[in-house]
């Protein structure tokens, strides 16, 4: 079963599985050093990461420059947002290497297997067909333009796009707010 950490701001979720960040509908991937540099820091927080440390994490056994480690810093400050003037995250100490500075990891919480979380989107598909069929209170409505470009995109990523099911469901979670005859 995989496993996410909760970043407590600003509700960052890393997806370890995908190596992934979530924020709200927001999906950034890092490749393979932003992860194991974001890993590092995190796992040594508020404690001063060596540019040595560094290397042997990222690149054991192999001879790089320093540039290496700044290409991959500045491409993980720039997709968390960060500035490094004023960081709220990783902090460069000068001569020695970085510092994470940003908020504490929560613990391990699982997170649905792909197939449960597949069933439960089905479930919600089905839930908001049946709702709209068969509403006993009044006639239905019908979709808006908007209301069915977001239903068929939920349809098209969950038979196409597997990775991308947290998406579909925060779609047809929004369309059943906003018509709550296909909540069922």
């Amino acid at each position: 079963m995989a496993t996410v950490n909760i970043i407590a701001k600003p509700d960052w979720v890393i997806n370890h599985q995908h190596q992934q960040l979530y924020s709200g509908q927001r999906v950034v991937s890092l490749d393979d050093k932003q992860y194991a540099l974001l890993m590092l820091l995190m796992n040594n927080a508020n404690m001063d990461v060596t540019k040595e440390q560094i290397f042997t994490t990222l690149w054991p056994g192999r001879v790089v420059s320093e540039d290496a480690i700044y290409v991959t810093v500045t491409g993980l400050r720039k997709l968390l947002g960060d500035n490094v003037k004023q960081p709220s995250y990783i902090k460069t100490i000068t001569g020695v290497g970085y510092r994470w500075v940003g908020p504490q990891i929560g613990a391990d919480k699982p997170i649905f297997s792909g197939s449960l979380l597949l069933c439960s989107a089905i479930l919600l598909l089905g839930t908001a067909l049946l709702g709209s069929q068969f509403s006993v209170l009044s006639d239905p409505v019908p979709m808006s333009p908007e209301q069915s470009e977001n239903f068929q995109k939920a349809r098209y990523l969950l038979n196409h796009q597997p990775d991308a099911i947290g998406q579909s469901i925060a779609l047809l979670q929004q369309l059943t707010l906003v018509r709550s005859d296909l909540a069922g």
